[in-house]
């Protein structure tokens, strides 16, 4: 697509709409959406009854039994982890060649580490566990009387530690394998997803920038042979455009402002600045956008005034010294509204204004001839109000 044809494109939606509940409507609880919680809600019983058993024991012995089942679902849920670790699925396209050997762009893969250590973790436990199956009784039987030392040492406490063992080592299983299979595989993919979406819109970055630039130039052109894109598509294409564009875009408006011929065509384009500027961090385009509405032919002096209030907010929040402009600008229109409807209220934002211009700027602009024009028409009002300018 050419850098300058979205201007002319028209984007398009499905405008299809059935208030009529599709007939597959499904209602699931939280439960259902999330099988593992009954596994572990079960584990979470039966520790209650772990926690019971050994009543008219030692508190040692009931810890030691929780302990087992602790540990026996740390160790179910490490083997459903390793058990159910995704694993990426490649292209034709993506297995052929992934070191760019043969063509001009290197290309990359995910690591794939952790699925082959899973893999062979896996392979190696099942392997193992199919040659000694004829030795799991006995493992079985060491291990009860091991965990009955702490038990009590009786055979019935043998028996119990070789349940609780197995019962929370299968739930943790459980646990383990469905959480990956149904969180970790999802967000994997939305992490692929992310990762492509941003390669893509940094491939098509540069089309965008191109294309913003084109349509401001368009719409800055003083000539009548160049028609400007609508405001709607330039408003678009800058909120599409890099940080850098911006700026490009904005000293190219600001060169045409300055330059006095073409004024009324700068102020789409300062809009469009803003309203890509969601955070409201760049006090310059409220600024300039003031200093166009005022110099057009007929000014706009009330939305001089409101986008010069803007910037001074936001150069005062970000702590920014400097552009008493905008000050001297909105006393100077002021004063041409003051002119055609005099008021106290403004009258004293010019007496502000003006005091805040004299205080914080040494250039010569603080001597404004029409700053004393202002003061001597109004001598009996600063008087009466006592205001100091």
């Amino acid at each position: 697509m050419p850098p300058g044809s979205i201007f002319g494109a028209r984007r398009t939606s499905d405008s299809s709409h059935s208030d009529d509940p599709p007939n597959n409507l499904t209602i699931r609880s939280p439960l259902a959406e999330q099988p593992w919680t009954w596994v572990l809600s079960s584990a979470i019983v039966a520790a209650v009854f772990v926690a019971f058993y050994p009543v008219g024991k030692t508190y040692q012995e009931t810890v030691f039994a929780l302990a087992i089942a602790a540990a026996s679902m740390l160790i179910g849920v490490l083997l459903g982890f390793l058990f159910g670790v995704p694993h990426a699925v490649e292209s034709k396209g993506d297995q052929a060649q992934t070191d760019g050997s043969s063509s001009g762009n290197i290309r990359y893969k995910p690591s794939t580490a952790l699925e082959q250590i899973s893999d062979w973790l896996t392979k190696i436990l099942v392997g193992v566990g199919l040659t000694q199956l004829r030795q799991v009784p006995d493992e079985l039987h060491r291990l009860g009387k091991f965990l009955a030392q702490g038990l009590g040492g009786s055979e019935s406490d043998a028996a119990f530690g070789i349940l609780i063992f197995l019962f929370f080592t299968i739930c943790g299983f459980l646990v383990g394998f469905l959480w990956m299979r149904l969180y970790l595989q999802r967000e994997l993919r939305r992490a692929d997803d992310d990762l492509l979406a941003t390669i893509e819109q940094i491939k098509s970055q540069p089309d965008k920038d191109a294309a913003a630039l084109t349509g401001v130039l368009r719409q800055l052109a003083c000539s009548s042979d160049v028609d400007p894109p609508d405001q709607g598509t330039l408003m678009k294409a800058i909120r599409d455009a890099s940080p850098v564009a911006r700026v490009q875009i904005f000293e190219q408006a600001r060169r045409t402002r300055k330059d006095g011929k073409c004024i009324e065509r700068t102020i789409p384009v300062f809009q469009a600045l803003i309203a890509a500027d969601q955070a409201q961090q760049y006090h310059r385009t409220y600024g300039q956008l003031a200093y166009a509405l005022r110099e057009k032919k007929p000014p706009d002096l009330q939305g001089a005034i409101q986008n010069l209030t803007q910037a001074i907010k936001i150069r005062d929040e970000n702590h920014v010294s400097g552009y008493a402009l905008y000050e001297l600008n909105r006393a100077l229109s002021n004063m041409e509204l003051d002119k055609q409807q005099p008021s106290d209220s403004l009258k004293m934002s010019i007496a502000a204004d003006i005091r805040k211009v004299r205080a914080e700027s040494q250039e010569t602009f603080t001597q404004e001839p029409a700053f004393q024009s202002w003061i001597d028409a109004n001598t009996a009002w600063l008087q009466s109000h006592n205001v100091q300018v």
